[in-house]
């Protein structure tokens, strides 16, 4: 029995779907990294007002979800450079991360954090294809 065998057109088009989806993860990283870095600042100037050590679990939830989207959105260009072990760690740790700020009240409203989701999704995706 003979394996079968892709053609090259059928490699270049699944490689290009694997990109198209790389690249709609890292958009979706970017939109999001934009409108927590907006929420921070918004938080920290909120708390020079109010008094810092009220909002400071805000400020750290926010700021940890703003450091795992730049993670994400690096992950999400070399997803396909990554040893498979690395990668499904770095999603896990990342699912994990998010799963966590949707149960802690101290960070960007949830519906963020379900487009955070279908990002990470979108990446798990591009790598197991």
């Amino acid at each position: 029995m003979e394996a079968y065998r892709h053609s090259n057109s059928e490699v270049n088009q699944l490689k290009f779907v694997i990109r198209v989806m790389q690249v709609a993860a890292l958009c979706i990283s970017i939109f999001l990294a934009i409108l927590s870095f907006v929420h921070l600042a918004d938080l920290i100037y909120s708390a020079s007002l109010v008094g810092v050590t009220a909002m400071m679990p805000t400020i750290f939830g926010t700021g940890l979800f703003l450091v795992s989207l730049l993670f994400e959105g690096w992950l999400a260009l070399d997803i396909n450079k990554i040893g498979e072990h690395a990668a499904l760690m770095a999603i896990a740790v990342l699912l994990l991360l998010t799963a966590g700020l949707m149960i802690a009240p101290v960070t960007i409203a949830s519906s963020l954090l379900g487009l955070n989701l279908l990002s990470l999704f979108i990446i798990t995706i591009a790598r197991l294809i």
